[in-house]
């Protein structure tokens, strides 16, 4: 029904236009943050040209997926200084009738991490999916311990090597 744009990065954007040809979506969503990404801006452009709207998203935001059903944006904040894309992805917590909740955390890092920890995000989290920053911690105990969950999903890649989750870390969870 729709696709989410966590953020500018290639490698999370560089497919979009190719896929939103391919597969009629009936929405785009994306974050409220400024970035330099020219594929993000190529995007933008492709949508306006063929007539498809964007949905600009930001800290607070909910949508009702289905009964029962809500996703809440808990990150960024409108008016956030950020320098990075990975800094600027969305993390998103989905709610499922008040008693299943997954926090999708992207490439969110330390600074993600700590925002959200300082300023009383609810991140307590059954399901915690989390990409990896490119050069930053992520998945720090003290956001762990916060989100408690039962389970961890986190990406790794053996490139580029600064994403690979490490075996100390992976063994701590």
């Amino acid at each position: 029904d729709g696709v989410i744009l966590t953020h500018g990065d290639s490698r999370h954007l560089g497919g979009a236009v190719p896929l939103l040809e391919e597969v009629r979506v009936a929405e785009v969503i994306d974050g409220a943050y400024a970035d330099r990404s020219s594929l993000r801006k190529k995007l933008h452009q492709w949508l306006a040209t063929h007539g498809r709207g964007k949905q600009i998203v930001w800290r607070g935001h909910r949508m009702e997926l289905a009964p029962d059903v809500t996703l809440e944006v808990v990150y960024p904040p409108v008016g956030r200084e950020l320098r990075t894309a990975d800094d600027k992805a969305l993390v998103l917590r989905l709610s499922v009738g008040g008693r299943f909740h997954a926090m999708m955390m992207s490439d969110a890092g330390f600074q993600t991490e700590q925002w959200l920890l300082e300023n009383g995000a609810d991140l307590q989290a059954d399901l915690l999916i989390k990409g990896k920053h490119a050069g930053d911690l992520s998945g720090t105990p003290g956001f762990l311990a916060a989100a408690d969950p039962r389970l961890v999903v986190a990406s790794s890649t053996a490139f580029p090597p600064q994403e690979q989750i490490s075996e100390p870390w992976a063994a701590g969870v």
